[in-house]
């Protein structure tokens, strides 16, 4: 019988429930990280990378919505400061 693996990362691309919608977009489920891989393993490699992206979402959503509050950008100024961060 295999053990239990406590799941990592969340169940929806970005936090909140499925129904929620941000920007237009629907906030899609996806499924938990439940593997166990060895450290230095393909498998381990794809776990980082699978929990960096979710870093980087929860990043892009809390530079746009700073973005939003200051008053200072346009619509197409919200997007452009965002994508700043990334260049």
């Amino acid at each position: 019988m295999a053990d239990f693996v406590m799941p990592k990362g969340r169940m929806t691309i970005r936090s909140g429930t499925s129904s929620d919608k941000r920007n237009g977009r629907d906030n899609r489920r996806i499924r938990a990280w439940d593997f166990s891989p060895k450290p230095g393993s393909t498998i381990a490699k794809l776990e980082s990378a699978f929990l960096g992206a979710l870093t980087a979402v929860d990043a892009v959503i809390a530079r746009r919505d700073v973005a939003m509050k200051s008053g200072k950008f346009t619509a197409d100024g919200v997007s452009d400061d965002v994508f700043a961060i990334h260049t």
